[in-house]
């Protein structure tokens, strides 16, 4: 018998006002940073943002959501075979997680759009800019949506009908 590390109630009532406030939270988490897209938007610049913080921290959204998912996968599939509705108060936290990277990821995409390169906005020549390249920008964000497709293809090759194996158990812990 394979020992389990990840215990965990698949399914549990909640309150009316509990599942409101997770829905609220969920729905709150969005809004910072939709907001700060939509500056960059209007602006039609991202000046002032440091393309490494968010790098650095679309990161660790996904490192967060990738952990949450793992960790979560014996949750997942009771939900799918108990139907979709039967569960998916259980899930707010996860679903926070998610719209929380769901809603960071656009705003480096939009850093990258509006790259100061890309909007003929330059630094006085007296001064060297921290801002990478817009090559460099561009190409390592692709490498980290790379990362994220790998990770989950990962994430989903090593769960298959064994959510809780030694391989995955320790894939998590990597992740933080």
């Amino acid at each position: 018998m394979e020992k389990s590390t990840c215990k965990m109630p698949l399914a549990h009532p909640m309150h009316p006002i509990d599942v409101a406030v997770g829905i609220g939270l969920d729905v709150g988490t969005a809004i910072p940073s939709l907001l700060q897209v939509a500056v960059i938007w209007r602006s039609r610049s991202a000046e002032g943002l440091s393309f490494w913080t968010l790098l650095l921290g679309n990161t660790a959204q996904f490192a967060q959501l990738a952990n949450a998912t793992i960790l979560k996968w014996p949750q997942f599939q009771f939900c799918f075979s108990a139907g979709l509705m039967a569960c998916q108060t259980s899930l707010l936290d996860y679903y926070q997680l998610l719209i929380l990277w769901l809603a960071f990821l656009p705003i480096t995409a939009t850093f990258i759009k509006f790259h100061p390169q890309r909007t003929n906005r330059r630094v006085d020549k007296g001064k060297k800019s921290s801002i990478p390249s817009f090559m460099v920008c561009s190409s390592l964000f692709a490498a980290y949506l790379i990362v994220v497709i790998s990770a989950f293809t990962t994430i989903f090759a090593l769960s298959g009908s064994r959510p809780c194996t030694d391989a995955l158990t320790t894939f998590a812990d990597l992740l933080g």
